[in-house]
């Protein structure tokens, strides 16, 4: 009998009781093997399952442990390091530290290595430090609109993908959607991906890194290991769709080290040109690049620091700017290796592009225009670099800008923002609400974000743009940064309204 324990009895915790049920478990059996858990085949029947969370179960929540079959344990009574000690294997969610725990981490398992084992149907991954949101609700939408080709299908066809991970449906509930669907996309954070041990996706979509979580991952380096996962364990016959971003700085330095860990089929993506001395530095004997030049994206193959071949895929002209190029790049040469129909990628994005990315809020958002006075929701910017991409994208007009940032900082250093922004001629006033404020040097500082916008709007003036953009997590005082992004767009309608009366 395998002893499995689930540390953390929230959205995952409970998937995986509601996973395990589906497979039809019989605690009767009690027969013990010193086999894997994961041994072909699985048999559930030997699983018996404890629950362990830091907070007290509610009456809903014990009636589901029941319900399934499970235990759930006073974690009074029993510590962390005891209940970890008397399972046999450890699924903890995503959101709970392990890093104490190191000694006992043979006994961890993540979601994934659940998916990998009983998701059978090609898998598109995508993760990195921003614009994975982005790129998978774009997948998912143009994946079911525009006629590809999987390998195990002799023509193109309109395929039916189903969405998951940190957006869409839940990584274990995936499971039993496979029947109806060709192809999984999921979005996978670094929290997820950090225990990997097995999964592999057909397609591995690495956006870009900077320094985030620290606060979980304690080192720069551990938070690009936990990214690396995506790749670790991809075979030949697979694709890893690398951001040329990726092989500069201290990302740049890691990633070379373990270039050849990498087994796939390497693809860089660039906004820019093609530029012969980054792709000389590149050690390795075979890859392509997919970059912007001449109003195009293009497809070059390399062999040996060589371009050998170059193919115009799309007009740049084509695409609808909903997102950055480099999203872009990295969008059409996943579709590249799925065998898209381009003329019908042209076509759709023509009459469909402007929803080709559902219920995208709190995205560089614009959504009122006050006295004159544009603003913009970019409540999802959790990271210094998403603020300043969102800077720079506004600033690009020309007219001056009001920023408020906040939010707590993931133990990641934010004083480039204000270095970066101080003498910008775009930047009229910056604002920062809550206590982690400190790194931003001279800005208006408020308590909370209430107080904050009361004062923007003393300050603003016609034809200034505010722009919302916190940088940091939005846990100081909201659940998300959706909740985050709502209450800043209900303050600001509130006191517009108030200044029409």
């Amino acid at each position: 009998m395998y002893k499995l324990g689930i540390i953390g009895f929230g959205i995952v915790g409970k998937s995986v009781l509601a996973f395990l049920n589906r497979q039809k478990i019989d605690y009767s059996t009690s027969v013990s093997t010193d086999h894997d858990l994961f041994d072909d085949p699985l048999d559930v029947g030997r699983i018996q399952v404890q629950v362990w969370d830091s907070r007290i179960l509610g009456p809903a929540e014990q009636e589901v442990v029941k319900v399934y079959k499970a235990t759930a344990v006073d974690a009074s009574v029993i510590s962390l390091r005891d209940f970890i000690k008397k399972n046999d294997f450890i699924l903890a969610s995503p959101g709970v530290d392990l890093s104490s725990y190191t000694e006992l981490s043979n006994k961890f398992l993540c979601e994934l290595d659940f998916f990998s084992v009983f998701f059978t149907k090609p898998v598109i991954a995508v993760t990195g430090s921003l614009g994975k949101t982005t790129i998978v609700k774009a997948l998912g939408s143009l994946c079911a609109h525009v006629p590809s080709r999987l390998a195990t299908l002799p023509t193109q066809h309109i395929l039916k993908p189903v969405v998951g991970g940190n957006v869409g449906i839940g990584m274990l509930d995936l499971i039993q959607h496979q029947e109806a669907c060709d192809l999984g996309i999921v979005e996978l954070s670094s929290f997820q991906l950090e225990l990997n041990k097995k999964f592999a996706p057909d397609i591995a979509v690495w956006t870009n890194w900077y320094p985030n979580h620290l606060d979980r991952h304690h080192t720069p380096e551990a938070y690009f290991d936990a990214k690396f996962n995506l790749v670790r364990f991809q075979q030949e016959h697979q694709y890893a769709l690398l951001s040329d971003t990726l092989f500069t700085g201290q990302s740049g330095q890691w990633l070379n080290a373990r270039l050849p860990e990498i087994a796939s089929r390497l693809c860089i993506c660039t906004a820019g040109p093609l530029i012969q001395e980054f792709i000389t530095n590149i050690k390795r004997p075979t890859f392509d690049v997919f970059y912007v030049a001449d109003g195009s994206i293009n497809r070059a193959s390399l062999v040996d620091g060589k371009v050998v071949t170059v193919e115009k895929i799309v007009a740049t002209s084509d695409l609808p700017a909903i997102t950055f190029m480099q999203n872009w790049v990295q969008i059409v040469a996943t579709l590249y290796y799925r065998g898209a129909d381009w003329k019908a990628l042209v076509a759709f994005l023509k009459d469909s592009g402007d929803v080709l990315i559902p219920d995208h809020h709190h995205r560089l958002e614009y959504f009122s225009t006050i006295g004159g006075v544009d603003f913009y929701d970019d409540s999802k910017s959790t990271v210094v670099q998403s603020t300043l991409a969102a800077f720079d994208r506004l600033a690009a007009r020309g007219r001056p800008i009001i920023l408020i940032v906040g939010g707590l900082s993931k133990g990641v250093d934010r004083s480039i923002l204000a270095e970066q922004l101080k003498d910008h001629p775009q930047l009229k006033r910056m604002y920062c609400f809550g206590n982690d404020c400190a790194a931003f040097g001279s800005c208006d500082v408020y308590g909370n974000l209430e107080d904050t916008v009361h004062n923007v709007f003393g300050s603003m003036a016609a034809g200034d743009i505010v722009l919302f953009s916190p940088s940091g997590t939005s846990f100081d005082f909201f659940k998300n940064y959706e909740q985050r992004g709502q209450v800043f767009k209900e303050l600001v309608t509130k006191l517009g309204n108030q200044a029409l009366k």
